[in-house]
């Protein structure tokens, strides 16, 4: 099955059309989206290229997909990005998510391209294996409690650092 068969596949607009920076969608907004995993999903889009809550984005540079959180909704999509808006009735969001942030396959076909920009149209036309609805969704709930896992993982290794730094800027004024 193509990706055009699950998803419609649609790019930003070139960066000369958005006339306040503020507005625009950046890699820095992927990262964030990407840690925040309990966005919901399914919201309607209400203007073209613009971002929605809970619309999945996949950054061409980065090769990363997120969900578009609360925090980023509205802001307009770059050349940069890739909007992906899927069928529900085809495919679980969050296997999509797996698919191209872990998938090898997905992978595979995205190295095969490595010294083209990527397009909408080979985008569309990549492969995907999807199992049956009920796989989909165990498996993205499996990806959805690792991706909660690692966020929480990151906070509590922050924390640590700031305590350890904590500890030596007290150690320092003792001495």
């Amino acid at each position: 099955m193509k990706l055009k068969d699950v998803a419609d596949i649609s790019m930003g607009i070139n960066t000369t059309r958005i006339t306040n920076v503020k507005d625009a969608y950046t890699y820095f907004d992927l990262e964030n989206d990407i840690k925040h995993v309990n966005a919901s999903f399914n919201k309607k889009k209400l203007n073209l290229h613009e971002t929605y809550e809970g619309e999945i984005i996949f950054g061409i540079a980065k090769s990363l997909a997120a969900i578009v959180s609360k925090k980023n909704s509205g802001k307009i999509l770059s050349l940069n990005f890739i909007e992906i808006n899927y069928n529900q009735n085809k495919i679980d969001p969050w296997f999509l998510l797996y698919y191209f942030n872990e998938s090898n396959q997905f992978k595979r076909q995205l190295f095969t391209i490595s010294d083209m920009r990527l397009s909408v149209s080979t985008f569309k036309n990549f492969e995907i294996d999807v199992p049956d609805m009920h796989k989909q969704q165990v498996i993205g709930n499996i990806y959805q409690l690792l991706q909660n896992l690692n966020y929480l993982m990151d906070e509590k290794k922050s924390k640590l650092k700031q305590l350890i730094d904590q500890l030596l800027k007290g150690e320092m004024k003792n001495r």
